[in-house]
């Protein structure tokens, strides 16, 4: 997990991944399953040490693709881009 930041009343977990190349896919496409799992439990954890039991929370993804030189040629935020997991 990248960033826990407030967004108005809900709580955001932010995930950042960035590519320079699609060979291997997107950016969003490299948060797998086994990661989605991995940061909801990160999420679930944090809410529950910090006394959170009735807060608005959801994991978003910022997808950053970058050409082979650096520049950024693309940001986006994706919000719940990662659905609660049990």
């Amino acid at each position: 997990m990248d960033i826990i930041a407030r967004d108005q009343e809900r709580l955001a977990f932010v995930e950042v991944r960035a590519r320079r190349s699609t060979s291997y896919g997107t950016p969003e496409e490299s948060v797998t399953p086994q990661k989605q799992e991995r940061l909801a439990t990160v999420a679930r954890t944090y809410l529950e040490e910090q006394g959170y039991t009735d807060v608005d929370w959801g994991i978003d993804v910022v997808a950053m693709e970058f050409t082979t030189r650096g520049q950024l040629q693309r940001i986006e935020l994706l919000r719940n881009a990662v659905m609660e997991m049990s």
